[in-house]
């Protein structure tokens, strides 16, 4: 009779060791079951994700200081960051922060990605052009900052040009990026 309660005592501490254990040690430390959990380690707030595939997405943290973006892949044990970039909001005699950085989501498999960065309240609009063909630019704003990018999975060919427009059209700031 001993024997059967300490056998039941046995297994209602494993299942209560194993429920604790999934629930504060494997989903907290171990797993994020989406790119999103992922990211909320991170400092700042998750302002996108976008799924590229099933097993890689880009995201985007905005911060005090600027904005930070992730190559995010899943793997065994869950979605993990692969890589990372910042761009910088604040400005100075520049209307815009402009960086072109390669991010790697797994072993050979590289993007690029154009940043660009601005708390200049006159800029409401950004272009990018590559061999005269438009690059299309998506904005992720943070109050009166914003940042545009673009991501590809072929390098960008040769120099890369920016322009920054007023809301009348007004051509505010032009420059070129090189690789």
């Amino acid at each position: 009779m001993r024997k059967i309660y300490s056998n039941k005592y046995k297994l209602l501490m494993f299942v209560i060791a194993l429920i604790l254990f999934k629930s504060f040690i494997w989903e907290e430390f171990v797993v994020h079951p989406t790119a999103s959990d992922a990211l909320k380690e991170e400092n700042g707030k998750t302002a996108l994700v976008e799924n590229i595939n099933q097993k890689e997405s880009f995201g985007v943290v905005k911060t005090k200081e600027g904005f930070k973006v992730y190559a995010l892949v899943e793997d065994f044990w869950g979605w993990k960051v692969a890589d990372e970039a910042f761009v910088s909001s604040k400005t100075t005699k520049k209307k815009l922060n402009i960086k072109r950085e390669r991010i790697q989501w797994e072993d050979d498999y590289i993007k690029e990605v154009i940043l660009i960065a601005t708390a200049d309240e006159d800029v409401v609009k950004v272009r990018a052009f590559e061999n005269n063909n438009e690059i299309n630019l998506s904005k992720v704003p943070n109050n009166h900052k914003a940042m545009y990018f673009a991501y590809q999975e072929d390098l960008f060919s040769g120099s890369v040009r920016i322009e920054a427009y007023s809301k009348d059209e007004k051509l505010l700031y032009k420059t070129i990026i090189n690789q």
